[in-house]
């Protein structure tokens, strides 16, 4: 998916926005300049897991599965991701759709869910990535690793993080 960069667009707010890390949208995006009407690719949330690089490494276990289905009649992508407990940019990216209006009545999305034993995390201005771990009984090496976060761990970032009780 593309992003044209306004004045007000920071790293911050697109990672919250499109719900992926900082460090991956500037990998998506190496050697571009961030100014107002550069044009940015937004990468699917397993971009990283997928890819067979040396700063991308895939997890031992995988962190996202994929699911099949319907849309039925009047339904939204807001609502399809609520059901999934995922984003409606990661529906959109997934299924190389632009926009919400393209889903209709019996297509057949491909929805990418996280796994039964991690969550996502909107990592705040207060937080600290070592008390960020703890709380999720990690290692601050293990949600870094996790997240591909080796660039820095910023406030607005949507960090998979391990369900509590989950190891």
């Amino acid at each position: 998916m593309k992003h044209v960069l306004s004045r007000h667009d920071t790293p911050e707010k697109l990672s919250a926005r499109y719900f992926l890390p900082v460090c991956m949208l500037y990998r998506a995006n190496t050697g571009k300049v961030w100014r107002p009407g550069q044009i940015l690719w937004i990468p699917p949330v397993d971009w990283c897991a997928s890819r067979k690089c040396g700063a991308c490494r895939q997890t031992k276990e995988p962190i996202f599965h994929y699911r099949e289905y319907e849309v039925g009649h009047g339904e939204k992508i807001y609502e399809i991701a609520q059901k999934f407990k995922t984003s409606m940019r990661a529906i959109l990216s997934e299924n190389r759709l632009q926009r919400p209006e393209e889903i209709k009545e019996g297509m057949v999305l491909k929805i990418p869910c996280l796994n039964d034993g991690f969550m996502i995390y909107s990592y705040r201005m207060a937080d600290t990535p070592e008390e960020v771990a703890q709380k999720f009984s990690m290692t601050k090496e293990e949600l870094i690793s996790l997240n591909e976060a080796q660039g820095g761990i910023y406030p607005g970032m949507q960090l998979v993080v391990r369900k509590r009780g989950s190891s």
